[in-house]
């Protein structure tokens, strides 16, 4: 998922929902990961969207890019969110194969 930095509230609004997401995936729980290059960033995430910082990569004269990571949980989200194509959740009928 990505979002212009200087729009950050999004990303309050996106990150339940891909901890919901992650939580409910079919192959099991999933773990959602970003890559940001600013700190500011990376700390807001941190502090006010529930992300948790696993380490940064810089290679030679590149700035640092900063490694961050959600739990995945089942959340009640109390807004309906339709997603289509790859993104869009798989349901499977009840006693389908």
């Amino acid at each position: 998922a990505y979002t212009h930095p200087g729009e950050r509230a999004r990303f309050k609004i996106i990150t339940p929902w891909l901890r919901d997401y992650a939580a409910r995936a079919a192959d099991g729980r999933a773990w959602p990961r970003c890559t940001v290059r600013d700190l500011k960033l990376a700390e807001y995430l941190e502090q006010q969207c529930g992300w948790r910082c696993v380490g940064s990569v810089a290679r030679g004269w590149e700035r640092p890019r900063y490694l961050l990571e959600a739990v995945p949980e089942c959340i009640e989200i109390g807004a309906l969110i339709r997603s289509e194509g790859e993104l869009a959740a798989v349901t499977v009928p009840e006693g389908a194969p």
